[in-house]
């Protein structure tokens, strides 16, 4: 995704909520939303989900802590 916001003042969350939701990135938009509940500390995925997780990540070899793709999780 592209985001030509660089040095514009992002005060709000509504204002960078109205930043990223127009954006589209292979021409699919993102789904934007504001989380107003915080996730609870100590909370685990158990080994089967997280390995559905992992299969769904590639890593660049050359910059394999800098550069990672998330394939999207199947819709059916």
């Amino acid at each position: 995704m592209e985001w030509p916001w660089h040095g514009t003042q992002r005060i709000d969350a509504e204002t960078r909520l109205g930043w990223a939701q127009p954006r589209t990135g292979k021409g699919r938009h993102p789904l934007v939303a504001l989380r107003h509940n915080m996730s609870q500390k100590g909370i685990a995925l158990g080994q089967a989900a997280m390995q559905a997780v992992a299969a769904r990540l590639k890593r660049d070899p050359n910059l394999p802590q800098d550069d990672l793709w998330i394939n999207p999780a199947p819709t059916s």
